[in-house]
């Protein structure tokens, strides 16, 4: 271990740079840059003469302990130590830091590091009121241990406490967060401090194998936004000092000793959220700062609605102008109660405010925070004391405002009923980028325009609400987090284009309690969640208007259910964009898929991971499905639109339907993509000619019951296994593009085959051989067909056929696997003088051909061996 001097003045320190570094006070430079074992001190003799100079690290440094003055004498003009680049400059400091009281600076271009990594216990951070400024400070040795000497204050950035032990020495610190997430063995000790935490997630305990001493400490958290990660800890006082506060959370189980909210300093509206299923105690009291009047608000919540938290309080200071949704209150101050007390429902052991009905009471325009409201109809004038809860009744109706004035919602305000139903004057209500909370229902008249873009969030908890449009355009959307409950859709419900309808908890109603059938018509409709939600359809239907976007969102179905027909129309019917659709990746029953209907457009569907449908249609639509690299379930139906286009891909379709008879209509579309028939004990009707892509179209049937009655054209056609299966054909042709084994049914346990009079025709062009691995049924008609393929065909097995024939033109092979019996009734293969037919096996074995009924086979240009022929 040695001791260097700065010297010379300005300069560079670093892990290389020797210019300014001595092994004595005032000496000459040029001795070793200092390493983690090496003590670095800067005094009077650290500069030239007593101009002010300048210590610039611009990359990594490092020493063990850091300090000034000493022997050499104090520091006696400024010293500016610069970490001068953003993000890379580094001071690794071993042991103790101490910085003057005088004469120094600390400089930094933001988001540098001061790192403290002793591997011992005894030392000290004394900062004697210089401030770290945009400096990242880690404490991360387990074996460390670090005690300040003075109040920290550290500027904007995160400081972490990574491992080791940190004693605050009952000095105050300043910091903009403190972060102690990781597994790291440590010891937080904070004595009588006060932490004053100025970021947006000031305390941050995410991790484990931290022991926290919180002595009578306070924590101050001053952002207006601040999320407290407490992490089941026990703390003595906590408070959230801003006035103007927006969002404020608590996570974790913690126990505190006093918990104190500021009071708002104006009027507005914030909110103050604890994990749902958890419960936080304090022991000594709790202080929810109320406002000066009832538009001052705080909302106490959980933070999943209808899952409550609790909150074990000991002392409850007066509490004013606070809402609570879906808090417990226990502890020997319940049951609570106070004054303006608003229900957002979800509530235990608090008493709230006698529900009242109030009414819109000023001529002019106004902000729903205004003095506006009365008990009594009339445009006299209202008060802010009469502002309507949660659990109140809004009445806006011709006699309060003036035709053609704006009512502007202008906080997060609780909203219970909201009636326009007897407003015949034209009027306005404005929700801008706020999203009205309503807890009951919401009756327009056609009288109202509606404006502005945030949502609204229905959360009628246990309770069913009612929405009555009357025809009126929503621009915002609609969110449902009805827990338990029901938001019921009284006549037809249009949103904007670009709007969401999206449900999240609880029941939307399509049919008002079986009393309607309605349309819910919307830009987007997103359900991907996996709480307990429900439609329930009638023969209404939801339909989807919106392009260029994730129209559909309902990747995950879990938890979810329908009752009635469970219709989604797309029905966008322009050019322009990318439509895509989510459904049923992940949670997906015959009894809970929706059905899609792309029923317009020509732009682009596509979709972007496994999905699963119960009818998959597209008729109507003349765009393009460019669909993701991911396998499509169908329950019911599969139905491609005429004039559409199927981009190719290896990625196919699985008919799956148990319980309603499927059906997949090709409408003359090609489809470049397999097919496979797994529905046990469902049925596969195709409902118009079927013709699959050259590349990747081949069917395989699984289980389930095949009826195919149109043409059919695939690459191949594969039933071979045990399982319960039939295949049914007409009067129709079975068209077999590919090569090697084109129809494969060697295996027919449990399969019931009936070819009608179809005709399987195999009909390459190529020289490539093919395989017709028949299983011992019996066929109709098979036809080798390409007239200028001369590739060879193989039949395996002991199968019979009603005809067995060829239209080709050149010579080629028709073979009959060793020891195999074929019968047929007719045969009409037939050479040439310039395109023999060879007639033999595909190894020098005999086979038997054998000719049913009475009339005699006539065939010419045969080159036949290893035939028995009867």
């Amino acid at each position: 271990m040695a001791t260097r001097y700065w010297v010379l003045g300005s300069g560079t320190w670093d892990t290389t740079t020797t210019t300014n570094w001595s092994t004595t006070s005032g000496g000459a430079g040029g001795a070793s840059a200092p390493t983690s074992a090496d003590d670095v001190i800067f005094d009077a003799n650290s500069n030239v003469g007593t101009t002010i100079f300048t210590v610039t690290i611009p990359g990594t440094a490092n020493c063990l302990s850091f300090s000034t003055g000493g022997a050499g004498g104090a520091l006696d003009a400024v010293m500016t130590l610069n970490l001068s680049v953003a993000s890379v400059s580094t001071l690794n400091v071993y042991g103790s830091l101490t910085l003057p009281a005088t004469n120094f600076t600390w400089t930094s271009a933001g988001s540098v590091v001061l790192n403290f990594l002793s591997s011992t216990t005894g030392n000290t951070i004394t900062t004697n009121g210089v401030v770290i400024t945009s400096t990242v400070i880690n404490w991360s040795n387990v074996n460390g241990g670090w005690t300040l000497g003075s109040a920290l204050t550290n500027t904007v950035n995160t400081c972490s406490f990574y491992a080791g032990s940190l004693n605050t020495g009952n000095y105050n610190v300043s910091l903009g967060q403190f972060n102690m997430s990781g597994g790291g063995a440590r010891t937080l000790t904070l004595g009588s401090s006060t932490v004053t935490l100025s970021g947006a997630a000031p305390w941050n305990y995410s991790g484990s194998n931290l022991t926290l001493n919180a002595g009578t400490s306070t924590i101050n958290c001053s952002a207006s936004t601040s999320q407290f990660t407490g992490g089941g800890l026990t703390y003595y006082n906590v408070g959230f000092t801003s006035t103007a506060s927006v969002t404020l959370s608590i996570t974790g189980a913690n126990t505190f000793n006093n918990l104190t909210v500021a009071a708002r300093a104006g009027g507005g509206i914030g909110l103050l959220v604890f994990d749902s299923g958890l419960t936080n105690t304090i022991n000594g009291t709790l202080t929810l700062g109320s406002g000066t009047t009832a538009v001052s608000r705080l909302i106490v919540a959980a933070s999943s609605v209808g899952s409550p938290t609790t909150l074990s309080v000991a002392t409850l200071t007066a509490i004013t102008d606070i809402d609570f949704r879906d808090i417990t209150a226990s502890g020997a101050s319940a049951p609570w109660s106070g004054t303006r007390i608003g229900n957002c429902l979800g509530c235990t052991n608090i008493t709230f405010a006698t529900p009242r009905t109030v009414y819109w009471n000023s001529a002019a325009s106004a902000s729903w925070s205004g003095a506006v409201w009365s008990t009594t109809s009339g445009n006299t004038g209202g008060l802010t004391g009469n502002f309507p809860l949660a659990q109140d009744t809004v009445v806006i109706d011709d006699a309060g405002l003036t035709a053609g004035n704006t009512i502007t919602y202008n906080a997060a305000w609780s909203l219970g009923v909201i009636d326009f139903s007897s407003r015949t004057n034209a009027m306005t209500f404005g929700t801008g980028v706020v999203g009205p909370s309503i807890y009951g229902s919401l009756t327009l008249s056609s009288a109202v325009t509606l404006t502005g873009t945030s949502p609204f969030f229905f959360r009628n908890t246990g309770l069913t609400a009612t929405i009555t449009s009357a025809g009126v355009l929503f621009t915002q959307g609609i969110t449902i987090q009805a827990v338990s409950g029901t938001v019921a859709i009284n006549g037809n419900l249009t949103l904007s284009t670009t709007s969401a309808i999206t449900l999240l908890n609880g029941t939307l109603d399509l049919t008002n309690g079986g009393t309607g059938n309605y349309v819910v018509s919307a830009g987007l409709f997103q359900i991907s969640i996996t709480s307990t939600r429900a439609i329930a359809f009638g023969t209404g239907n939801i339909t989807v208007t919106g392009n260029a976007n994730t129209v559909v969102s309902a990747n995950t179905l879990t938890g979810f259910s329908y009752t009635g027909t469970p219709t989604v129309n797309l029905t966008y019917s322009g050019s322009t964009g990318t439509r895509t659709i989510t459904h049923g990746s992940t949670g997906a029953t015959e009894a809970n898929v929706l059905d899609i209907y792309i029923s317009a457009g020509s732009d682009i569907i596509t979709t972007t991971s496994t999905t699963t449908f119960g009818t998959l249609s597209f008729a109507g639509f003349t765009g393009t499905f460019t669909r993701g690299a991911f396998t499509i379930n169908t329950y019911r139906d599969l139905v491609f639109g005429t004039g559409m286009t199927y981009t190719a891909i290896a990625n196919g379709f699985n008919m799956i339907g148990t319980v309603v008879p499927q059906t997949i209509t090709g409408n003359g579309v090609v489809i470049d993509s397999p097919i496979t028939i797994n529905s046990v004990g469902g049925t596969t009707t195709l409902g118009s000619a079927l013709t699959l892509g050259s590349t990747n179209g081949t069917i395989t049937h699984t289980s389930g019951n095949i009826i195919a009655n149109y043409n059919l054209t695939c690459l191949t056609f594969t039933s071979s296994n045990s399982t319960t299966r039939s295949i049914t054909f007409g009067a129709n042709i079975i068209s077999l593009t590919g090569t090697g084994t084109v129809w494969n049914t060697a295996t027919t346990t449990g399969l019931t085959f009936n070819a009608g009079t179809s005709t399987i025709s195999l009909t390459d062009n190529s020289a490539t051989a093919r395989s017709f691995n028949g299983g011992g049924l019996t066929y109709w008609n098979l036809q080798s067909a390409g007239t200028t393929g001369s590739s060879a065909l193989t039949l395996v097995g002991n199968n019979t056929f009603n005809n067995i024939s060829s239209n080709k033109t050149v010579a080629h092979s028709i073979l009959f696997t060793a020891g195999s019996t074929t019968s047929f009734r007719n045969w009409t293969v037939s050479g040439s003088a310039a395109g023999l037919v060879t007639i033999s096996s595909p190894t020098a074995a005999f086979h038997s051909l054998v000719k049913l009924g009475a009339s005699d086979v006539i065939a010419e240009y045969l080159n036949i061996s290893y035939s028995h022929a009867s």
